[in-house]
Parts: C-alpha cells; sequence; structure tokens
C-alpha cells in the first residue's frame, strides 16, 4: 500500500525561550502521530498509534483501541502504553513491564500525559469534561497552556460547539489572533464558530476582523463564503468588499464579490467598495465579472453614472462593450443616460465593438 504522510511544522524554525531554544514537529501517518520536540535541556519523542483516551484525572491513560499503542521516549528513559487485546492498559518502561510504578517511573508517565495533552490528544473528551466543571473560562485557561496552534484550534472547535453563549462565543473569536497565528487553524475556528451562529452582529464584526489579519487569500475567501451566507448588515458587507480589496488575487476577488452579490442586498455603501475593488483590480475579465454580478443580482442602489464612468478602467474593447451592453438593457431610464453612454463608447477603439454598443444606445 502506498503510504502517504503530512508533516506539520508545529513551530516555524527555532522558538527562542528564556534559556533554551526548542523545535517542534508533529508527524501523521497512516493513523500513526508522531511529536518530536527538542531543546537545549531535553529531548522527547511521543508516537500514539489507534485511539487514546486519557482517564478523567489526567493521571493515567483510560484506554487505547486494539492493535493501539503510545511510545513515549525522554531523555534517554523509555514507556510504552498498550492494549494487551483483553481490555488491561499495559505500562512497560525500559522494556519490563510494570505491575505498579516507582516515583522516577511515574514522573516518567506522566510526563508523557501532559506532553499528550498539550498537543492535542483526546481534545473532544478533555474539553467536554473541563466545560461541564468549569465552563468557557475553564476550557479556555486549558487553550492558553497548549503548545500548538493545532492543538489549540482543537479545544475551540470543540467547546463551540457545545452550549455556550453568544457572549461567549464572541470572546472566543475576538482573541483568536493573539491565541492561534495559524491562517488553516484560524480558519478552522472561524467555521466551526459559523456553524453554531445564530444572527449576532457581535459575532459577525469580530469574525471579519480575524479574517482581515489572515494573510492567505485562499482561506480569506473560505471563511468569508461561510459568513455571506448569513443576514449581514450593510456595514459588514462593505466590510466584506473592504477585505476583497485587500485580496493580491482577482480570481479569489470575483469569487468572493460574485457570492457576495448572490446573497445579500449590496446598499450604497457596498457599492461604494464595489467600484474601489473594481478599480483595483488587474483583470479586465474579472473587472467585467464583478460589475455583471451586481448588475444582474442588486440594480436598486446602483449610481448609474459613476458605474458608467468606471467601465472607463477596463481595457479591453469586448470586455467593455459586454458590461456597456447590460447597462444599458438592465438600467431603468437608460435614455437618461444616453450622453455619458455616448461618451464611454467612444473609449473603445474596435469599430465592431463600439457599433454593437452605439447600436443599443440608439434603440433606447
Amino acid at each position: 500500500m502506498k503510504k502517504t504522510a503530512l508533516i506539520l511544522l508545529l513551530s516555524c524554525g527555532i522558538l527562542g525561550y528564556a534559556e533554551a531554544q526548542e523545535k517542534q514537529e508533529r508527524v501523521v501517518e497512516n493513523n500513526v502521530s508522531t511529536w518530536t520536540i527538542s531543546n537545549d535541556k531535553e529531548s522527547l519523542k511521543i508516537t500514539i498509534k489507534g485511539n487514546v483516551s486519557i482517564a478523567e484525572n489526567d493521571k493515567r491513560i483510560a484506554s487505547i483501541s486494539n492493535k493501539g499503542a503510545i511510545k513515549f521516549s525522554k531523555n534517554g528513559e523509555k514507556l510504552e502504553v498498550y492494549n494487551d487485546n483483553r481490555g488491561n492498559i499495559v505500562y512497560e518502561v525500559n522494556g519490563r513491564i510494570k505491575e505498579s510504578l516507582n516515583g522516577n517511573e511515574e514522573a516518567l508517565l506522566q510526563s508523557c500525559i501532559q506532553s499528550m495533552i498539550r498537543n492535542g490528544v483526546d481534545a473532544k473528551a478533555r474539553t467536554e469534561r473541563i466545560f461541564a466543571k468549569g465552563g468557557t473560562a475553564a476550557v479556555l485557561q486549558e487553550v492558553d497552556r497548549l503548545e500548538n496552534d493545532f492543538s489549540r484550534s482543537q479545544y475551540l472547535n470543540n467547546l463551540l460547539k457545545l452550549k455556550i453563549s453568544p457572549k461567549d462565543a464572541d470572546k472566543i473569536i475576538t482573541n483568536l489572533d493573539q491565541t492561534i497565528k495559524s491562517d488553516f487553524y484560524k480558519a478552522e475556528v472561524l467555521t466551526a464558530a459559523m456553524k453554531q451562529a445564530t444572527r449576532d452582529t457581535n459575532l459577525y464584526s469580530s469574525y471579519l476582523n480575524v479574517v482581515r489579519s489572515i494573510k492567505s487569500d485562499f482561506y480569506q475567501h473560505e471563511t468569508l463564503k461561510k459568513l455571506i451566507n448569513q443576514d449581514l448588515t450593510e456595514d459588514q458587507q462593505a466590510r466584506v468588499i473592504e477585505i476583497a480589496q485587500s485580496m493580491k488575487s482577482d480570481y479569489y476577488q470575483a469569487e468572493l464579490y460574485k457570492s457576495l452579490s448572490n446573497n445579500q442586498n449590496i446598499g450604497a455603501e457596498g457599492f461604494k467598495q464595489t467600484m474601489r475593488l473594481v478599480g483595483g483590480m488587474k483583470s479586465d475579465f474579472y473587472k467585467a465579472e464583478v460589475v455583471k454580478s451586481l448588475i444582474k443580482n442588486n440594480p436598486k442602489n446602483i449610481d448609474w453614472k459613476v458605474l458608467i464612468a468606471e467601465t472607463n478602467q477596463i481595457k479591453s474593447d469586448f470586455y467593455q462593450t459586454e458590461v456597456l451592453k447590460q447597462i444599458i438593457s438592465k438600467a431603468p431610464q437608460a435614455n437618461k443616460l444616453k450622453d455619458q453612454l455616448y461618451e464611454s463608447a467612444k473609449n473603445i477603439k474596435s469599430n465592431h465593438y463600439q457599433g454593437e454598443v452605439l447600436r443599443a444606445i440608439t434603440a433606447l
């Protein structure tokens, strides 16, 4: 069977600490997870095969799936925990099966369990237990001591699935920039938040603040797609378009705008931001896509004179012609816009395409 491996660097390069430099790496391959952590003071490695549950007191392994195992090494000491296939959990230290653990062996086990916790093992069950005892605040306190974005996102995703208040959900999203740095894991948490959200203006605004901080056009697009299916205020619509303006890719700008236009009634401020979006795009094709979507889905708040003037930013005769013809066919009282339409038609260099626009204007 062909093997596939996913390597996630949980810290970018070397992270500096007070007296130690630490490097972490997580590898997932064929249902086996391996963490390697090294710094100036210690070196440890955890390999987990199968499903593992941690006991409620965080002191023992509650269960391991059949043929599953935990292998842990720290500074030369080795611990293995596995299921003997008869329902018993076996602890093996430095190659010897142990009925009970002495002080050093117990410390090795606790180091293993705490490393597992900090790296997100059994996150769903632990989130539910911590929430049942101390609510949202207790879970967020636990998140603060986790070691990487992957682990933090697991706890936050599971917390957002529980019955938390809109105020608590807003707090999670408001602080997300400080909690998680990775665009990928930010997007995961935002998606989880939106799945649980009812209409909440504060949450949507906090959501938009986090999306603005995401550097990847792809993840900005993916997270905003979840939001624009909701009932947004005019201000929130305009903020979505402002975020689209910051994207580097014309493709994602246009795709996001078309989704927004299909789902929302774009207001007057949204129209102004749309014009700024079109003015900053490089591709005439995508400029035309945005304008055509605006005309098709949201004609009520269009300032038609401003829109006609904006078509002069389209350099392609073909795409300018397409847009002007759509304006002529869709604008209310288009016959009152003839003079401006004629002026825009003069910018078309091709006699063929200019003729198409002039004939459409004449027919008004």
